[in-house]
């Protein structure tokens, strides 16, 4: 009988050291899954850049075809869109930058205010 519970308490042993491993082994695939996610997603990142190279290219290719095909209203209609772009961007930066300049002067008024609040 005693052998019996000795064999039995060893058995149990090895199926917690098993399961130990088994537990070790599960953290070592999840980071190694983590690492696989985060190479993932640096993969994926550089799949934009490079569709956003190629939309270029393909952009600037379209413009070099219609060069050499003589094809000028065309390339002055892009020009003209173009140009549209750039104006609307450089409006919209304009706002930014005065809603940002707002919200600087507002904060400053705050911190003169709380240093006032302070002071006395």
């Amino acid at each position: 009988m005693e052998d019996m519970l000795k064999r039995i308490l060893s058995e149990i042993q090895e199926v917690k050291t098993d399961v130990q491993g088994v537990k070790a082994d599960l953290i070592e695939v999840k980071a190694d899954l983590i690492e696989v996610k985060a190479d993932l997603v640096e993969v994926k990142a550089e799949i934009r850049e490079v569709k956003t190279e190629l939309k270029e290219f393909r952009e600037d290719q379209a413009v070099t075809n219609k060069l050499l095909s003589g094809d000028t209203a065309g390339i002055k209609t892009q020009l003209r869109d173009k140009a549209k772009d750039d104006r609307e961007f450089r409006s919209e930066v304009r706002e930014w930058q005065n809603r940002t300049s707002r919200r600087i002067d507002n904060l400053e008024d705050r911190i003169d205010g709380v240093r006032d609040a302070l002071n006395h």
